[in-house]
C-alpha cells in the first residue's frame, strides 16, 4: 500500500505548498500596491471562516478524479475505501497550503484521527472530476471536527448538478506532540490564528441542544445544525466506546474463568 499511498500523499503536499506559495506571492504584490484587504486573500484557509454567514465560506477544494487503476472497483465506480483515501489526501493538501503542515512538523507534533463518519450518496465514476470540500468544523479542550463533502466538478449534458454534494465525511482528530494530546487551540495559534477566530470554533453544547426552528437568521440556524450533527458524531464515538468497553469486560471475565 505504501508503494502506491506514498507518492500520491506527496503529490498533494507538493500541490499544497505550491498553493500557499503562489498565495502568499500575491499577497506580498498586493500589499505593496497597497490593495483593500478585500482583495488580499485570506490567510486561514479552511481554519475559520471569513464571515459568519458559513463555516463553509472559506473551505479548501482539492480537485481530483478517480484513477481506473487504484481507485475503481469491479462494479466500475469509485470503491468505498478510495473515499477516505482521497479525504486524507485533501487534509494533506490542506494543511500544507494553510501552513499547519510546516506548523506541526517545527512543533514536533502530529495529526491523529480517531474516528470518522461517511456518507456516500451519489456513485463516482472513473475519471469523472470531482472536488473536496474542508473545512475545521469546531473544536473542544481536545478534539477537532473537520467536515469534507465530496461534490461534483463539472456539468455532464446540462444537468444542472455541478456541486451536488456526492458523498459527505465527518472526522474526528486529536492533536500529539511528545505523545500527548494537547488542546486544538495550540495548533491554530502556530499559524497566528486570532484567539476570537479560534473561540469562535469552540463545541457549544447549548447549541447543539437547542431545537429552536424558528429562527429567522439563516446563519444561525445552519449552525445549529451542524452542531446538532456533531452531538449525534459525538452520541456514536460514545456508543462504540461503550461497546468496546464492555467487550474487554467480557474478555476479561472470560480468562478468569
Amino acid at each position: 500500500m505504501a508503494i502506491i499511498h506514498t507518492p500520491r500523499t506527496i503529490v498533494s503536499i507538493a500541490r499544497g505548498l505550491l498553493r500557499r506559495r503562489q498565495k502568499l506571492a500575491a499577497n506580498a504584490s498586493l500589499s505593496s500596491s497597497k490593495a483593500s484587504d478585500q482583495e488580499v486573500a485570506f490567510p486561514f484557509v479552511g481554519l475559520v471562516p471569513t464571515d459568519s454567514s458559513s463555516f463553509e465560506s472559506n473551505h479548501h477544494i482539492y480537485k481530483s478524479r478517480p484513477n481506473i487503476l487504484w481507485d475503481a472497483d469491479y462494479l466500475g465506480h469509485m470503491n468505498n475505501a478510495s473515499y477516505l483515501t482521497h479525504a486524507e489526501y485533501a487534509r494533506w493538501e490542506w494543511t500544507a497550503e494553510n501552513g499547519l503542515l510546516g506548523a506541526m512538523y517545527q512543533n514536533r507534533a502530529s495529526f491523529v484521527v480517531t474516528n470518522t463518519a461517511l456518507r456516500f450518496r451519489r456513485e463516482i465514476l472513473p475519471r469523472q472530476a470531482f472536488e473536496i470540500h474542508s473545512f475545521l468544523r469546531a473544536i473542544d479542550e481536545r478534539n477537532i471536527w473537520i467536515h469534507q463533502t465530496f461534490r461534483g466538478a463539472t456539468d455532464d449534458n446540462n444537468s444542472g448538478k455541478k456541486g451536488r454534494i456526492l458523498a459527505q465525511v465527518l472526522v474526528q482528530a486529536v492533536i500529539v506532540q511528545n505523545r500527548k494530546v494537547i488542546p486544538p487551540s495550540n495548533m491554530l495559534s502556530w499559524v497566528g490564528v486570532p484567539k476570537e477566530m479560534a473561540d469562535a470554533l469552540v463545541w457549544k453544547e447549548t447549541i447543539a441542544n437547542s431545537e429552536d426552528d424558528d429562527d429567522d437568521d439563516a446563519a444561525a440556524t445552519n449552525n445549529n445544525n451542524s452542531m446538532s450533527l456533531l452531538k449525534q458524531f459525538k452520541n456514536l464515538d460514545e456508543a462504540f466506546r461503550k461497546e468496546a468497553s464492555l467487550d474487554d469486560e467480557r474478555l476479561v471475565s472470560s480468562k478468569e474463568k
